[in-house]
This record gives C-alpha cells, sequence and structure tokens, in this order.
C-alpha cells in the first residue's frame, strides 16, 4: 500500500512494534506500565482497522489456523459461565471482558502484527528485562530490598523469600523457571565470539537458578525440573543434551547440599506441609460438583470460596480453578486450547529453529508451574503466557 495511507499504517506498525519492546521489558517489573503499554497497542490496532478495513477473507484466513480458532471458541466457552454467576455477573462480565480478553487479543496481536525479526528483538528485551530482575533478586537477597522499586523480602512460615519485582516468590519463580530455557536456547551472541556467548550464557543461567533456589518455590522448582527432563528428550544435539543434563545434576545435588532448600523439600512431605493446598483442592472440586456444566462464573472464586470453607485467595491450581469457575465446558476448551497450542512441535520438531524450542520449553514449564500456582491470574504472569503463546503460534507458522 502506497500514498499517504500506506504511511500512516507504516507508522502505526512501528509504534505498535515499539510499545511491544516496551511491554516485554517492564513485563516482569511494572502492572501499570503493561496495562498502559497493552491499552495502547488495542487503541492503535482499532485506529488501524478503521483506516484499512480487513477484508472477510483475511479474517477467514487467520480463524483457519486452527490455535487461533480453537481459542476463539475456548473464549467463548469461558463466557457461558456470566449466565449462572449469580449476584457477580459484573464480576465475572469484567474478566471474561479484561482479564481474559486481554490475553487473547494479545495472542491475536503477536501474530498480525511480529514479523521473525521483531519477534527476536522482542525475545531479546525480556531477557534483558530477566537479567536485571535477576540482579535485582540477589541484590534484594543482600540488602533485604530491591534496587528497583524497592520490593522487600518476603518472611512468612518460616522462610525469607526473594521476589525481585513480583508481589509473590511464587510468580518470582514460576517466570524464572520459564525463562530458564527461552534463555538457554536464545542466540545471545555473535558466532564470531561463539566461546564467550556459551560462557555468558552459562553465567546467566546460574544466576537464574541461583535466583530460582531463593525463591524456595516448590512448584517452579518441579516445573524446572521436569521441562529440563523434556528439553532432553527433544534436544537432537549431543552438546545440548549434555549442558541440559549438567544443570539437571546441577539442580538435584543443591537439593542435597544447601540446608534451606533441602529443607524447603522435607517439608513437603511433613504434616502440615502441603496440607493446605490439597484442603483447597478438594473443597474446589466440591465447588465444580455443584456446577458441573458451566462453573461458578468466570473470575468468581473468591467470591464463592467462603460457602466452601475455603481462604479469601486463588486456588493454588489453575487448572482447578478454571474447572470450578467455568465448568467442564471452559476447562475441555482450556485443554483442547493446549493441546491445539503444543502438538506442532512433534511434527516439526527438526524445522523449528533453537530460539522457538526454548519458547517452546518455557511454555511447558510454566504450563507445570500452574498446576501449583494460579499464575494465569497475575497480570504480569498472564501476560507473559499469552505473549509466549502467541509467539510461538507465529513461530509454527513462519518454518511451515
Amino acid at each position: 500500500m502506497t500514498g499517504f495511507k500506506g504511511k500512516v499504517l507504516m507508522i502505526i506498525d512501528n509504534l505498535v512494534f515499539f510499545l511491544f519492546i516496551a511491554l516485554a521489558f517492564f513485563l516482569p517489573i511494572s502492572n501499570a506500565a503493561v496495562e498502559s503499554f497493552f491499552g495502547a497497542i488495542i487503541f492503535l490496532f482499532f485506529i488501524r482497522i478503521l483506516i484499512d478495513h480487513p477484508r472477510l477473507k483475511t479474517v477467514k484466513e487467520f480463524f483457519l489456523n486452527r490455535t487461533n480458532f480453537v481459542l476463539l471458541l475456548f473464549y467463548l466457552a469461558i463466557g457461558l459461565s456470566i449466565f449462572v454467576s449469580g449476584a457477580f455477573w459484573k464480576k465475572s462480565l469484567n474478566a471474561w471482558m479484561f482479564k481474559w480478553g486481554e490475553g487473547v487479543f494479545l495472542f491475536y496481536f503477536v501474530q498480525l502484527f511480529l514479523s521473525r525479526n521483531k519477534i527476536n528483538v522482542i525475545i531479546k528485551t525480556l531477557i534483558i528485562a530477566t537479567l536485571l530482575v535477576s540482579i535485582n533478586g540477589i541484590y534484594q537477597y543482600i540488602h533485604g530490598e530491591g534496587f528497583i522499586r524497592h520490593f522487600a523480602l518476603t518472611s512468612a512460615r518460616n522462610l525469607t523469600a526473594i521476589r525481585s519485582t513480583f508481589p509473590h516468590y511464587n510468580n518470582f519463580g514460576g517466570f524464572l523457571a520459564s525463562m530458564f530455557f527461552i534463555v538457554a536456547f536464545a542466540k545471545l551472541g555473535r558466532k564470531d565470539k561463539g566461546t564467550y556467548s556459551l560462557l555468558a550464557k552459562i553465567l546467566f543461567l546460574l544466576l537464574i537458578i541461583f535466583n530460582l533456589f531463593l525463591t524456595y518455590s516448590r512448584g517452579a522448582w518441579v516445573a524446572l525440573l521436569l521441562t529440563l527432563l523434556i528439553a532432553g528428550i527433544l534436544s537432537e544435539r549431543k552438546n545440548a543434551r549434555l549442558v541440559l543434563t549438567g544443570f539437571l545434576l546441577l539442580f538435584l545435588i543443591s537439593f542435597l547440599f544447601i540446608p534451606s532448600v533441602r529443607e524447603r523439600v522435607v517439608i513437603t512431605f511433613q504434616k502440615g506441609g502441603f496440607s493446605t493446598r490439597f484442603f483447597i483442592w478438594k473443597e474446589t472440586l466440591l465447588m465444580f460438583k455443584d456446577s458441573p456444566l458451566l462453573g461458578k462464573g468466570i473470575g468468581t472464586f473468591m467470591d464463592n470460596a467462603s460457602y466452601y470453607n475455603l481462604p479469601l485467595e486463588y486456588a493454588h491450581n489453575c487448572y482447578l480453578q478454571i474447572l470450578a469457575e467455568t465448568g467442564l465446558i471452559g476447562f475441555l476448551g482450556f485443554i483442547f486450547f493446549l493441546c491445539s497450542l503444543l502438538a506442532p512441535v512433534y511434527v516439526k520438531i527438526k524445522n523449528i529453529p533453537s530460539e522457538d524450542k526454548g519458547i517452546y520449553l518455557g511454555i511447558i514449564a510454566f504450563l507445570i508451574s500452574i498446576f501449583f500456582d494460579t499464575h494465569l491470574y497475575s497480570l504480569k504472569l498472564s501476560i507473559f503466557f499469552w505473549l509466549m503463546a502467541g509467539v510461538w503460534t507465529k513461530s509454527v507458522k513462519l518454518t511451515k
């Protein structure tokens, strides 16, 4: 497209790209910044539509992509739960339109606006942000508060855990477990400086692991360990398998020789160690049984918690919370979406670039960690997931 209209569209696309970079950088740092940048992306998207109306054929082709179509079905499915949310319908509608709607829009925007080169810039920006919050985590551990936003250490349940710029140490842990694999498979340096780049990457990964230990997030530890095993299976290069095996052994050995980490693991199997979470899961299933088809209403878990002797907090398991809030229809829609999202790797593993494998494994780690926590109900981590899911889906298209 040429002329004035074409120049305006080019300016909009460049602005959106800049906003994606800003969003990626501030994603682990500031909720307000993330909301502001994402809001600006949505605004520019609608301005672009007004200037250049999409053709019906283009829209049909977009949703002929199975993952895009399944996500739309999932989003519509969880919207049905609004009709059974009772007195909380306004809150349920708000959660559907904004909390979940933002994620769906972001997933689609990645595919609409980002090319391969732009995706690479976004990932590198996110890696730089990860380095920054990881250094901040160590600073927080030493000085009691971080130099970014001055968040203090978390002291609870006989542990002192770092959280860097996140509201909770489990959130920070879940983010690090995913970013470990994105960093591990990313191309961080030039080919003519391969040795130095490899050394820098290993030091970076060790920094992430050190932070991960200091979060004392058991769900994040499990996510990292299991994904390391999966990464070893998927990796075709012998050197990559050796490096991944080395990190796996390092992680396992650390459980034995770092007393505070060992105690955190041991307490899991003692009375009271994990009993609260098991109790919440059990009561969450009772909530689901009371309304198995459509659930209690998207975004209403805590509003219904008091009726099931639950503490006023999340379910500590995203899958169970989605099940309780949206019933079988919403839950199966989510599982169907995840299957559609992850399935292509088994067919195209040999054709997938190394950095894309890192994105894939980062998503796997995230999906394991949400079995123990409700990261999809955290703004930063929800945006992180949908951004990575969109990047992965776009990458699969580009490798066809």
